[in-house]
């Protein structure tokens, strides 16, 4: 996962093999647990992004959550209905 260096948003991300492109950010919130001193656990993202390469373009609907404490990024695609 790539982030630009000022802001917060992730540009250009992997899933099942493929890059893609984010499009435009829809919703970002800040996840925090209230019983540990609102102790920020991530950062979630609910993005459009379009599939980048050889074939046709595809645009999809993801959300994207990173995890403030391991420093990973997670990726999980939207239903249909949720697009």
């Amino acid at each position: 996962m790539r982030r630009q260096q000022r802001e917060l948003f992730p540009q250009i991300f992997t899933w099942r093999g493929q890059e893609y492109q984010v499009e435009a950010v829809e919703r970002c919130w800040t996840v925090a647990h209230r019983g540990r001193e609102n102790q920020v656990e991530g950062y979630r993202f609910r993005v459009r992004a379009r599939r980048q390469g050889d074939g046709p373009s595809h645009e999809s609907t993801f959300e994207l959550f990173q995890d403030a404490q391991a420093g990973a990024w997670h990726v999980q695609r939207c239903a249909v209905g949720e697009d």
